[in-house]
């Protein structure tokens, strides 16, 4: 390990010594790029920090994208004569008037049924599968990012490319048993478990505070990308010749070559940077400290901080794998609409939960460069909107009743709502633990990702008939109000102050003031 280091550290003799002696103005190399009139790395068309920033985001797209079509085959796949009935038996069912051309009857019977018998529950464990996966390998992959920084471009890159070849073997699958999909999508979800962590861990390398908000925005972005791509064509593609199977066979093989040519750790070892952007970089984010070769383990599992940000995470996480496993679902079941229009309407909430996504990225860097409200308090506030909006939003959606216009536009504007928490408490790991940020986002995020089986669990109970509105208003009350206890937890314990436990003093390193939260 000391001698990875001191070869590592060589790389950055130069680079120090013409920071040493940059009389640069302090204050103007803290302004963002969208804020400021020069920004290191300016003489370049598109400086390398966005580059790697964009390049993340498609990968998270692709990574989405085959995530998520399976909400939308799995309707084309299933017959619903299993899991959903039209027929007035209990006084308290709510039932919707059918949509479409693909409804042969008034009982609501398709044209085209699926060919699998799965009912609600099947379903529901068909579509979390995936992320029972997802959560076992997330602290190993923090500890490997956070000790390795080489290794966090592979863990990212492979975990992607990996659950995109494993989606390629869903329809055969399917096709043998309901086991062997499970276990399909559970490697799929297993193989992009190190992706988050080893992502934070990656970009504390490359996002300076100035403008750390607007870069993980940009790479948060690829989620609802995923989603606006995938999700329609999964629509099309199911109802058209070639079968709801076609929807599989769009993979993440040509991104992850470019991502391996053109990506690399960290400014350091970056060939072609900008050499003013690299020294920014440098300094800015202090890459010269050593990598962290133990962890404080009591003091990070028992942070406040750390409980905030897994809660804010669990609530966002909540609502979004709420309307990715379901939406599909909803609108073709309880809202009656054929299978294409189901999928090209479950794409539109994520094109405004892009906008803000992105906006509120901008957001926030504003804030931080041109207020004095300090960087705690923007991403409280950044959170509280994101959070309180979501809340209201999604609860009225239960109350719109058949109005698939209303319904749609206030399921849109609560995802849409989430996405100002990415500019808030989920990333404040990267500010009151830098050096632990790959092992704390895994911790939050083992946490946070349990929606992604709980939600599709409780709806599989609660929505046991699909097409009864009452069962859905049930699910948007439950997400109402985990969001609103996340609120709670992140106005008391959230922070961006540096901890003590995540300040490493070894050597001639200086250590930065820090402002203890207990």
């Amino acid at each position: 390990m000391e001698e990875g280091y001191t070869s590592y550290s060589k790389g950055l003799d130069r680079s120090l010594e013409r920071i040493s002696s940059r009389t640069n103005n302090e204050d103007s190399e803290k302004q963002p790029l969208l804020f400021s009139k020069k920004d290191p790395g300016s003489k370049l068309k598109w400086s390398t920090r966005y580059f790697v920033a964009v390049m993340a985001c498609l990968g998270f797209a692709s990574s989405y994208g085959s995530r998520v079509n399976m909400s939308v085959a799995i309707i084309a796949m299933a017959n619903r004569s299993y899991s959903t009935d039209y027929s007035q038996n209990q006084s308290s069912t709510e039932l919707c008037p059918q949509h479409g051309d693909l409804y042969s009857n008034e009982t609501g019977g398709r044209s085209k049924e699926g060919e699998f018998p799965w009912d609600a529950h099947t379903q529901e464990l068909i579509l979390s599968a995936y992320y029972y996966g997802f959560v076992l390998l997330q602290v190993p992959a923090g500890i490997l990012s956070d000790r390795y920084p080489k290794s966090c471009s592979w863990i990212y890159g492979l975990g992607v490319f990996l659950s995109s070849v494993g989606s390629l073997l869903i329809p055969l699958a399917a096709h043998h048993s309901v086991t062997a999909i499970f276990i399909t999508r559970f490697i799929c979800g297993l193989a992009e478990s190190g992706t988050y962590p080893s992502m934070y861990s990656f970009m504390s390398r490359w996002a300076p505070s100035a403008d750390r908000s607007i870069l993980l925005a940009i790479v948060y972005a690829g989620l609802p990308i995923g989603h606006i791509v995938m999700q329609p064509i999964s629509g099309l593609l199911a109802e058209s010749s070639y079968g709801w199977s076609s929807s599989f066979y769009m993979i993440g093989i040509t991104w992850f070559v470019f991502w391996t040519i053109f990506i690399y750790d960290s400014p350091n070892s970056h060939p072609s940077i900008n050499s003013e952007e690299k020294e920014y970089l440098i300094k800015e984010l202090q890459l010269w400290k050593k990598p962290p070769t133990s962890y404080p383990w009591f003091r990070i599992i028992t942070s406040l901080p750390v409980m905030a940000v897994g809660m804010a995470d669990f609530a966002i996480l909540w609502i979004l794998h709420s309307l990715t496993t379901n939406l599909p679902i909803f609108l073709s079941e309880a809202l009656r609409f054929d299978v294409i229009t189901a999928g090209a309407l479950s794409a539109f909430p994520y094109a405004i939960l892009l906008m803000t996504l992105l906006g509120g990225g901008f957001l926030a860097d504003y804030l931080i460069s041109r207020t004095k409200l300090s960087r705690t308090v923007i991403r409280k506030l950044m959170t509280s909107l994101g959070l309180i909006f979501s809340a209201l939003f999604m609860v009225s959606s239960g109350y719109t009743g058949c109005n698939a216009a209303a319904t749609i536009t206030m399921l849109s504007l609560g995802l849409a709502s989430t996405g100002l928490v990415y500019s808030g408490a989920s990333l404040t790991q990267m500010e009151f633990a830098t050096p632990y940020a790959g092992i704390v986002t895994a911790i939050a995020n083992t946490f946070a990702n349990t929606p992604g089986f709980l939600s599709p669990m409780i709806a599989g109970v609660v929505t046991e008939n699909q097409a009864d509105m009452l069962g859905w208003r049930k699910m948007y009350w439950i997400a109402f109000g985990i969001a609103i206890f996340a609120e709670v937890i992140v106005l008391l314990f959230c922070t961006s102050e540096l901890q003590s436990w995540a300040v490493i003093e070894k050597d001639d390193q200086k250590t930065e003031k820090y402002k203890e939260v207990k």
